[in-house]
């Protein structure tokens, strides 16, 4: 299915409570170095950083659905537990999240979040 780069937040759940994420596509984020870590702070962790991405697409003239056009993508390791992703729909539901899919991680996602890990870089 395409997308539109531009309204796309994927995130990563791992296990120990760590969150990957990153703006449009997983190809364009690793060669530009844009894949982050976050965590489920309240103030700083991934409910901020879905409000930011609302924010930046309510100040978009040309969408009109404005910040609710958000496309949310969760993907989970199989070490992420239930609670991670019963978070992550909280965020959603608090944040008013109308758009967003629950899908496998890819091998390269999954390579790259055991490699940052392994190196214990979050």
């Amino acid at each position: 299915m395409n997308i539109a780069d531009s309204k796309t937040l994927t995130v990563i759940l791992g296990k120990d409570n760590h969150i990957f994420y990153y703006h449009g596509n997983w190809e364009t984020a690793i060669k530009n170095n844009a894949v982050y870590a976050t965590n489920y702070s309240v103030t700083d962790g991934l409910g901020n950083i879905i409000r930011k991405k609302q924010k930046l697409l309510g100040q978009l003239k040309a969408d009109k659905e404005g910040r609710r056009s958000l496309i949310l993508i969760i993907k989970a390791e199989k070490e992420a537990s239930y609670k991670n992703v019963i978070d992550v729909l909280d965020e959603i539901l608090i944040n008013g999240v109308t758009h967003y899919v629950v899908v496998e991680p890819t091998a390269g996602e999954l390579n790259y979040v055991g490699m940052r890990r392994a190196i214990n870089y979050y």
